[in-house]
């Protein structure tokens, strides 16, 4: 058997028996992804006789597509690490409305302070 490593499990090509030098052909499919580097995990194992069906040969292969990364994959959205726009200015606004507040209140109270008369 022929697989490719996929994901989340192998992805078996083809069943082939084996000729008498020992070699198997299967059909290899040409647009298959391979990642950002194209590169492909080719798994070969043996299904029969019993005695050697745990073996396996295992090699990374070139010639699959590239599949580049998207830059950034979450939209700006609320599920999302970056918050909408919109979301972030309303909240900037309002907190910059509260701490101007607060900075107002300490400016009268500095005022008050200085304005009263001294005994």
């Amino acid at each position: 058997a022929i697989q490719v490593q996929r994901t989340f499990g192998l992805l078996t090509l083809g069943e082939e028996e084996t000729i008498d030098d020992g070699t198997a052909a299967v059909p290899f499919p040409a647009d298959l992804p391979g990642g950002a580097e194209g590169r492909l995990n080719v798994i070969a194992q043996i299904k029969t006789p019993e005695q050697y069906a745990s073996t396996r040969a295992q090699a990374t292969l070139d010639g699959a597509l590239t599949l580049k990364p998207k830059p950034n994959p979450f939209p700006r959205a609320l599920w999302s690490p970056q918050a909408p726009v919109g979301l972030v200015a309303t909240i900037v606004a309002l907190l910059g409305i509260v701490w101007a507040t607060y900075a107002y209140v300490a400016l009268q109270l500095l005022r008050i302070r200085q304005a009263r008369p001294q005994p």
